[in-house]
């Protein structure tokens, strides 16, 4: 795509504008968040950005920005599914705190915290 650093910027700005909004709306498609959206694409844009050199002269990027794009997407939505399990185990590790207020087997915050942790590691950023 890239011919010489002297074009890159105006090849991206090409790339850019001609894919943008149809990678927007591709990204809607899977998260129904204006502003979400706009990251993950301005979050690609800015990886190709970044990457323009081991990218190289390989043709079409447009298949790999949605590719980009769809996996950026999965990657949101797999966190925010642990958040929720991450909230609702919370919500009630202190209902039943307050139920059995002297029961030690109640999960501390501390475990609970590494159950987070173990989980959310495996998703990549």
């Amino acid at each position: 795509m890239f011919r010489g650093k002297k074009n890159k910027e105006k090849e991206f700005e090409k790339l850019f504008t001609d894919n943008y909004s149809r990678l927007y709306f591709y990204a809607l498609t899977y998260i129904n968040d204006s502003e979400t959206c706009k990251d993950i694409v301005s979050d690609v844009f800015e990886s190709v950005w970044d990457n323009y050199d081991r990218l190289g002269v390989r043709g079409d990027l447009t298949a790999y920005l949605y590719s980009c794009i769809s996996n950026k997407c999965i990657d949101y939505i797999r966190r925010q599914e642990i958040e929720e399990k991450y909230i609702d185990f919370h919500l009630k590790a202190a209902e039943l705190h307050a139920y059995y207020p002297n029961n030690n087997e109640v999960i501390t915050f501390d475990k609970a915290r590494e159950s987070y942790v173990r989980q959310y590691a495996d998703i990549p950023d």
